[in-house]
């Protein structure tokens, strides 16, 4: 157990220490802020000169979050919790589990808070089931008889005077689960381009180590959509998950609805066009049978001709132009058995090419890349707990209250006596409201025939 005299412990456990550590914490998460970080020492320097650069680097201001003194700064206020809340809490424990029915009548009655209730009628012992009657809305479940005197006692939210240390539990459990995120998740960014897959990501920052994802990621196929200006309005990604190259779930991305896989999260963030390379999409059906259909997706090179495997043809991009994205018209060649013919086609425009018995639906576009942010924080689930925790331990702190009331029921010097008292931790209102209820329900039980002094 501490020593709670020590100086060192009064320091950790006092209000004082706790204001400093939080205006240390939140001045520095302000200047985090205003200072971008995880940038190169030349952007610094461009921004704010040489040697504010060095110093801001030496300080480690650049990469704050991940700082040893800031990850210190949290240790210490940390440690004013655990203290504080050690220190204090056996003293709450030993208040909520206190025996209230061993306090001493006399004090009780002499109470400036205390109201009285007379009767002309002497005690009676056999008034106590009347008196538990009247108190029977309220909960009066102990009684201590004693001579002629009687003891009730009603106890209401003892475990609310824990409020404020649920919160300091829900503060650790937020610390916990942001450092068990830094140290055991990582965020990072991956490019892949339509018709292949990832199985690894690299992190961001310094040295942007490779981090194996322990699965694939296949992007099947990517779009976007553009303003009239010219400028992106919407881009998408169909994605395929792959374990040992077995697909095992499909989604397709954009920027507010990311894709989500054993604690990984994909979020869609960027895209880049493949310079010279366009996506072909062909699909081969009979005349008679249109059912019957095989589609297959290609990956071309201008001027090469590609063959269309399992197709009975081949392509050749003869020609591409701009149309302000980096896309067609294109210039195709197309052939068969037979021969071969020309036809000139826009970017996602759907052209049909018919070939003896066989008709032949083509699509061609550029080819892109989608740029994936990727996350994994294994500590949000404890950020989440430690979240619904705060909000308990503010309901608890601020919306209840440890409320008790004494029913002294005696013989007064002239007749029978009824002293009421409440106590309350907070929200005295609601306990003078609850003592007033439980008087007036005294003085409705006519046998007792009791009046206010």
């Amino acid at each position: 157990m501490f020593n709670k005299n020590n100086m060192l412990i009064k320091t950790f456990s006092s209000i004082e220490f706790a204001l400093l550590v939080i205006s240390a914490i939140a001045i520095t998460s302000i200047a985090g802020t205003v200072v971008p970080q995880g940038e190169s020492l030349q952007f610094y320097a461009q921004q704010y000169g040489g040697k504010p650069a060095v110093i801001l680097e030496l300080l480690d201001i650049t990469n704050m979050y991940s700082s040893y003194w800031f990850h210190g700064l949290l240790l210490l206020f940390c440690l004013n919790l655990i203290i504080c809340t050690w220190i204090r809490l056996p003293g709450v424990l030993s208040i909520i589990k206190k025996d209230n029915l061993a306090l001493k009548t006399k004090r009780l009655a002499k109470d400036s808070e205390a109201e009285k209730l007379t009767s002309k009628l002497p005690y009676d012992s056999s008034n106590l089931s009347l008196l538990l009657n009247a108190l029977g809305g309220c909960s009066f479940k102990k009684a201590k008889t004693s001579g002629q005197e009687c003891l009730f006692f009603h106890e209401r939210g003892a475990w609310s005077r824990t409020g404020a240390y649920i919160v300091h539990a829900s503060i650790l459990l937020i610390i916990l689960g942001a450092l068990v995120g830094k140290y055991f998740g990582y965020k990072g960014f991956v490019m892949v381009p339509e018709g292949t897959s990832k199985s690894s990501v690299y992190q961001r920052g310094a040295g942007h180590e490779e981090i194996p994802l322990g699965f694939e990621v296949y992007c099947q196929n990517f779009k976007t959509d553009y303003y009239p200006n010219g400028s992106p309005k919407e881009y998408k990604s169909d994605l395929q998950v792959l374990e040992a190259r077995t697909p095992v779930l499909n989604k397709s991305i954009t920027v507010n609805d990311p894709l989500k896989y054993k604690g990984v999260t994909f979020f869609q963030s960027s895209y880049q066009a493949i310079d010279n390379e366009y996506k072909l999409v062909v699909t081969k059906s009979g005349n008679s049978n249109k059912s019957e259909q095989i589609r297959k997706t290609f990956f071309l090179h201008p001027q090469s001709e590609q063959k269309l495997d399992g197709l009975g043809a081949s392509i050749q991009i003869l020609a591409s132009s701009s149309d302000g994205h980096g896309h067609g018209p294109y210039k195709i060649q197309f052939t068969d058995s037979s021969s071969s013919l020309t036809r000139l086609l826009n970017d996602h425009e759907q052209i049909t090419i018919k070939r003896g018995e066989a008709v032949f639906t083509l699509n061609m576009a550029q080819r892109y890349a989608t740029g994936l942010q990727v996350v994994k924080d294994p500590g949000v689930w404890i950020v989440y707990a430690g979240c619904g925790l705060m909000l308990l331990g503010l309901y608890v702190s601020f919306f209840m209250s440890h409320i008790r009331v004494w029913v002294l029921y005696l013989q007064g010097n002239k007749g029978g006596e009824v002293i009421v008292l409440g106590k309350t931790n907070k929200n005295t209102m609601k306990m003078e409201r609850l003592k007033e209820k439980i008087i007036i329900a005294l003085l409705q039980e006519e046998k007792l025939a009791l009046r206010r002094m």
